[in-house]
C-alpha cells in the first residue's frame, strides 16, 4: 500500500447532508492546500483547521477503505484523513473519547498497523483542550481579509466615527 498513489485518490464516501441528520458534514477551505476538504462532523472540521495551521501540504478526506481480519471475524474501516505535514504522512481518525467503543478501538488498531507498515504516523484525535480550540478558532477567523461585498465599509465607518 505504501506504493499506491493514495494522494491522487477520491474520498470513499460523499459528503452529503439532509434534514434531521445527527452529524454536521461540510466543506472547509484550507489555505495551506488551496482547496476545499470534506468533513463529516464538527470535530473533523476542527482537525482541518488545526492541519491548516500546521501547513499541511496535502489532506485527503476518507482516503481508503481498510478491510481486515481479526479473531472475531472480518471488519472494515475508513480512516478520516491522510495528511502530508512537513513531508511526512499522517493517517488520522477523529472520534470524541466518550464515543469510542470496543469495535472502534479494534479498527483504530488495524489502521495503526497499516500506517506503521507504510512508514506513516497514526493518531486518533479524541478531543481538544478548551483553550487550544478557542485560540485556533479565533485565529482562524482572521486568516483571510474580509471582503466588502456590498461596498458598505466606508459608510459603516462614517456612521460609527462621524
Amino acid at each position: 500500500m505504501a506504493h499506491v498513489p493514495v494522494l491522487s485518490s477520491r474520498p470513499m464516501r460523499g459528503f452529503t447532508w439532509r434534514a434531521k441528520q445527527r452529524h454536521r458534514p461540510g466543506l472547509e477551505v484550507m489555505a495551506s492546500t488551496g482547496r476545499m476538504h470534506g468533513f463529516e462532523s464538527l470535530e473533523e472540521l476542527r482537525l482541518l483547521v488545526a492541519l491548516d495551521f500546521l501547513k499541511a501540504s496535502e489532506v485527503l478526506s476518507q482516503p481508503f477503505r481498510l478491510d481486515f481480519e481479526h479473531t472475531g471475524g472480518q471488519a472494515w474501516h475508513i480512516p478520516d484523513f491522510l495528511a502530508v505535514i512537513d513531508g511526512g504522512m499522517w493517517l488520522l481518525d477523529v472520534r470524541p473519547m466518550e464515543l469510542i467503543k470496543e469495535e472502534d478501538a479494534l479498527k483504530f488498531a488495524a489502521a495503526r498497523e497499516v500506517a506503521a507498515a507504510c512508514g506513516w504516523r497514526y493518531s486518533v484525535i479524541a478531543g481538544w483542550r478548551p483553550h487550544v480550540w478557542s485560540v485556533l478558532d479565533h485565529l482562524s477567523s482572521r486568516r483571510r481579509p474580509a471582503r466588502d461585498l456590498l461596498s458598505r465599509y466606508d459608510e459603516m465607518c462614517m456612521s460609527a466615527y462621524g
